[in-house]
């Protein structure tokens, strides 16, 4: 996959917003879609050459679905000594379907292509991952880059640093800053919102080395509370990272030890915390019982909400590159009708919020 068409694609996606009481109940009953033999040869039909073996990766890519959800529904039904591990097995099904429907062959690796970094002291927030040349996180990765990552070292703290969601219980836990930056559409520009900015440090170096950030703003000025980003282009979505909540973040690239900064896609940090947490718990069980505890450390207060967040936006994340559109999903509230409104009324109201609503997170 070309890179440059990649990024064309996820900023023209169209989106759809859903109401549901279950969005991951929603979100799996779409994705069963593709479980079905027949679907899954229409679907790698429309997108992949004539010469493809289609009967070949059909029958292939609605396994490895049926078994993705197997996994993700089991670990809803485990504890948390056993429920790592079989989320990081859903995820391995699925990064296998990716794979066929972007390249158009069975994967070749059987390996994880990751391996963890020893010694590291069982304290969980020091566990490292390494990228191997070769395996099923690099053929993932290739689906979306060419960037080449091997022997590339990323620590599960920073790693988690950098998930929206968890901003909040990482920066509780840890007393430091993560590399989530909430950001809001100003007139000129970007504003990012946070009340501690003077505690990043190195803030300058680390926006500067935003690949899709400095082609359109090279610029900050900083406030008492905020930062504002000259230029910065609100409606590149394929710049900012949406939160499950609607708010946008920019995600800061980590700074590896050789002097390099990384900045992987979403799915792509979502993988390997999941790599680490679950052979943590497959081959460190006491070390990982331990961490459950908490008594040692925070770890697993921040790690609680991050498991809850991926079982729930992975699979979107990999419902909108299947269908090339981003889906929402959000859950209606019902209240009782004190306004003294009409039926009729009330729908208007309704409609004109939601509009309002998709104009918003459509940037406009």
């Amino acid at each position: 996959m070309n890179e440059n068409n990649e990024a064309q694609n996820h900023e023209n996606q169209p989106l759809r917003i859903i109401q549901t009481e279950n969005p991951e109940k929603e979100i799996w009953k779409m994705l069963g879609y593709f479980e079905s033999e027949k679907n899954a040869k229409d679907f790698l039909l429309e997108k992949l050459p004539q010469n493809c073996e289609i009967d070949e990766l059909s029958k292939n890519l609605s396994i490895d679905m049926q078994v993705a959800e197997e996994y993700f529904r089991a670990a809803q039904s485990v504890s948390l000594l056993t429920r790592p591990l079989l989320i990081y097995y859903g995820m391995i099904n699925i990064a296998k379907v990716v794979h066929i429907s972007c390249e158009g062959k069975i994967p070749e690796g059987k390996k994880h292509g990751l391996v963890t970094v020893k010694p590291w002291n069982f304290v969980l927030a020091d566990l490292s991952v390494k990228i191997k040349q070769y395996g099923i996180f690099p053929e993932f990765y290739h689906c979306y880059s060419r960037e080449e990552l091997h022997t590339s070292v990323f620590s599960l703290k920073h790693l988690l640093s950098q998930i929206p969601e968890v901003k909040v219980a990482f920066e509780t836990v840890y007393k430091e800053k993560s590399l989530a930056l909430k950001v809001v559409k100003a007139r000129y520009g970007v504003s990012i919102v946070d009340s501690e900015l003077e505690k990043y440090t190195g803030l300058n170096e680390l926006l500067a080395n935003i690949p899709k950030l400095k082609k359109h703003s090279n610029r900050m000025q900083m406030f008492d509370d905020h930062a504002f980003l000259f230029a910065a282009n609100w409606d590149n979505e394929n710049q900012y990272t949406p939160a499950l909540s609607g708010e946008k973040f920019l995600i800061l690239p980590i700074k590896c030890e050789d002097g390099t900064f990384r900045l992987l896609n979403e799915l792509s940090t979502h993988f390997l915390i999941m790599f680490m947490l679950g052979m943590t718990a497959r081959y460190h069980p006491k070390v990982w019982a331990d961490a459950i505890k908490g008594e040692e450390s925070g770890d697993i207060y921040v790690i609680q909400n991050f498991l809850d967040v991926t079982t729930r936006k992975f699979p979107n994340l990999i419902l909108n590159e299947l269908r090339n559109r981003k889906f929402i999903f959000s859950t209606p509230r019902i209240a009782v009708n004190k306004t003294g409104l009409t039926e009729e009324q009330l729908e208007q109201a309704y409609e004109y919020v939601n509009r309002k609503f998709v104009d918003s997170m459509r940037g406009y």
